[in-house]
Order: structure tokens, then C-alpha cells, then sequence
């Protein structure tokens, strides 16, 4: 997870408002196409509706990371202060494999 913002990593070309600009271009276009799909036979409306569910539910997190950018930066800056260690996977003095909290 902590991937997505390390230095290491590269930034998205685009920015959030851009992403969900063109996402909401894609659901248009989609619906257009789809519907003329749909009458010459060649898309059931179960597969568009779910197609276009999809996008819309994309477009539900791009909207919800947009909304939340402060609360996403703040967890971001203080999980980089916090030492990285695997707590919840650990090996017991047998070797064994104990899972901790």
C-alpha cells in the first residue's frame, strides 16, 4: 500500500480532476454506444447495465479520494513517521507461524 507514495514512485499523469473528467466522459460515451448496441442485438442490457455499474463505481472513488485528499495525506504523513515493521505476521520462538495483532 505505501507504494503509491514513496518517493520511488512515480506520479499519476493526470490529476484527480482530470481522472474523473474523464471517466464521467467514458459513462456518456458508453451509454451511447451501449444503447445502440443493445437495439441492433449485439450487448444484453444486463452486460451494459453492469459495464456502466462499473464505471460509475470508479468514478465513486475518484470522487471519494477527491473529497478526502486531507484525511488521505494526513494518514499518509504519519504512517511515513511510524518505523516499518510487520506486527502481524511474526515467527515464534519454535518456528512456528504465530499471528499477532
Amino acid at each position: 500500500m505505501n507504494d503509491l507514495f514513496s518517493p520511488a514512485s512515480t506520479k499519476p499523469s493526470r490529476t484527480i480532476h482530470e481522472q474523473i473528467a474523464a471517466v464521467s466522459r467514458e459513462i456518456e460515451m458508453r451509454e451511447a454506444v451501449y444503447a445502440k448496441q443493445i437495439i441492433a442485438g449485439k450487448l444484453s442490457q444486463i452486460k451494459a447495465d453492469k459495464q456502466i455499474g462499473d464505471m460509475r463505481a470508479v468514478l465513486a472513488t475518484l470522487k471519494w479520494v477527491r473529497d478526502h485528499d486531507e484525511v488521505i495525506r494526513e494518514v499518509h504523513r504519519q504512517t511515513n513517521k511510524q518505523p516499518k515493521e510487520n506486527t502481524w505476521l511474526k515467527k515464534s520462538p519454535s518456528s512456528a507461524v504465530s499471528y499477532t495483532a
